[in-house]
């Protein structure tokens, strides 16, 4: 016990002691969290700038107007009668929406006639496109009632013409992410794969070092075998990475108050999580020569990842191949389970299969990582460093 002990520390010491392994296991992690919390400080897209168009100026189209200055995400930067004036805006990229709104729509309203509003949005960046056309549509609907509610109480009493054109009222609680803002989804999935990636290229170069020095038969040697390695190597860098989650989960939560309907459960799979990255590290650093062909492989690998993880594309959808893909991947069942267990109670019995993928790869991947690190061990000639 007294040597397996002192071997972890070696391996701990090591993490101090490489420049690029302490850089990805202690400073990158931090920086580019407090990055992307600068980066989505406000996390909603505010004042966004559009050109109103009047058939004809009305009352009612005036008010239409009103609703649509008053909503916090638009901007009404052009009131005209000419659609063309406003289009030149919009080509200019001085607006990024145009709505015309047509002539006679408060008389067409009160005659219970169909109105057509259109409107232009700028769609090469979705998230505006998206939150302009929700913001829109609500002003929209609001003027609308507002509108026929002023036709109404002119026979009727003001709480019987309410009544009259709000037949229907519509409460929605959302459940899987209250937030339902583009910067939280966006920063959930960052977040999840900047922790694997300097997670993966911190493990990783360790053997790859060792590899590329020719120590890493001596080094395995001295543990026993490379199961010994691989499980004791794991366990070691595990202890290291622990209590980096945790600041991670505390400084992510402080930044973008991140509800924690399961934090026990949380910190548990986020354990399993970096173990199952750790025992994958080790596989990818005994599959390539030296540090600089893993860094190769690791700038292309975060990115298919995160694609394919089923976050922000549904993996029923996916065809068969990419769904294999995607269940080989480390991240696939945190990127599953992250919003579940933040945000609803009582879904820790629902996600046993997570556990379950997530544990499985866990175990796949360190059995084929001593397989390859056996191999490796075997076949890589000595340098004359290590002879020496």
């Amino acid at each position: 016990m007294n040597k397996l002990g002192s071997l972890c520390y070696r391996e701990i010491q090591k993490i101090f002691r490489d420049k690029e392994a302490f850089l990805y296991f202690f400073v990158l992690p931090f920086i580019g969290t407090l990055f992307f919390g600068y980066l989505y400080s406000l996390r909603t897209v505010n004042e966004i700038p559009v050109a109103v168009v009047y058939g004809e100026h009305t009352a009612g189209n005036r008010l239409i107007e009103n609703y649509i200055d008053s909503s916090p995400t638009v901007k009404v930067k052009l009131i005209t009668t000419s659609y063309q004036e406003a289009y030149r805006l919009f080509e200019r990229e001085e607006v990024s929406g145009v709505i015309e709104i047509p002539r006679h729509m408060g008389g067409d309203l009160k005659h219970r006639k169909s109105v057509k509003l259109i409107a232009l949005v700028d769609s090469r960046n979705l998230v505006v496109a998206s939150t302009l056309m929700g913001a829109l549509q609500k002003a929209v609907g609001f003027g609308q009632m507002g509108i026929k509610y002023t036709i109404v109480k002119k026979m009727l009493p003001s709480a019987e013409a309410m009544q009259r054109i709000l037949p229907v009222r519509f409460v929605s609680h959302p459940l899987g992410n209250p937030a339902i803002d583009y910067g939280f989804f966006v920063l959930t999935g960052l977040f999840m794969m900047l922790i694997q990636q300097c997670l993966l290229v911190g493990s990783t170069v360790g053997v790859a070092s060792e590899g590329e020095k020719g120590t890493l038969k001596e080094t395995i040697g001295g543990w026993g075998n490379s199961f010994t390695y691989a499980l004791g190597r794991s366990l070691s860098l595990l202890a290291v990475q622990t209590p980096i989650n945790a600041l991670l989960l505390l400084l992510y939560n402080q930044l973008f108050h991140m509800p924690l309907a399961n934090l026990t459960a949380l910190a548990l799979f986020f354990t399993l999580f970096s173990f199952t990255v750790i025992t994958f590290s080790q596989l990818l650093g005994a599959l390539f020569p030296d540090r600089a062909a893993v860094f190769q492989f690791l700038v292309f690998f975060s990115m298919p990842a995160f694609f394919l993880g089923g976050y922000t594309w549904p993996s029923e959808n996916m065809s068969l191949f990419a769904k294999f893909l995607s269940s080989l991947l480390p991240t696939t069942p945190l990127l599953n389970v992250f919003t579940r267990l933040t945000v609803l109670e009582g879904a820790v019995p629902f996600i046993g299969r997570f556990w379950l993928h997530q544990a499985l790869l866990a175990l796949a991947y360190l059995l084929l990582g001593t397989l390859a690190l056996r191999l490796r061990s075997r076949r890589a000639p000595k340098t004359p460093q290590a002879q020496g």
